[in-house]
């Protein structure tokens, strides 16, 4: 519960920190030269977003025509356009957070980890009443 405290605050924060380095590092290096980084970023991720979209397209038709399982196609794609995504917000830290998930080590690592984390929760099941008291049945009205 705590570890879920701490992604909330972090993801709420990132905008905010993002933000301000925008402004230091803008002003250090000059607001043309910073708009033209951040548009060519934000490019960059727009044409990464619709050319793994229809790479991925691609892939789930031929892995379903011959019976596999496409889910490996389909995490590795969710982070390259989470990934494109953060390159298409302005900020520093989301384009770094970017460029770490486009790198193959690192996204092969998080998928994985992701992968591992993501059975664990699907495979828990809500906790069933043990109570004494609880008596299973069904209710109906009559007047």
């Amino acid at each position: 519960m705590r570890d879920h405290r701490l992604l909330l605050f972090l993801l709420l924060a990132l905008p905010f920190v993002d933000f301000y380095l925008l402004i230091r590092i803008g002003a250090a290096m000059g607001f043309f030269n910073m708009f033209i980084g951040v548009l060519i970023a934000a490019i960059l991720g727009f044409r990464l977003l619709q050319f793994r979209s229809w790479t991925l397209w691609h892939r789930l038709q031929l892995s379903l025509r011959r019976g596999e399982h496409p889910a490996r196609e389909v995490l590795d794609s969710a982070i390259v356009m989470g990934a494109a995504l953060l390159l298409i917000l302005p900020g520093f830290i989301s384009d770094l957070l970017a460029l770490i998930c486009l790198i193959p080590v690192s996204r092969h690592r998080l998928a994985a980890y992701l992968e591992k984390h993501g059975e664990m929760l699907m495979s828990t099941r809500a906790p069933q009443p043990t109570d004494a008291h609880t008596i299973d049945g069904v209710f109906r009205r009559e007047d």
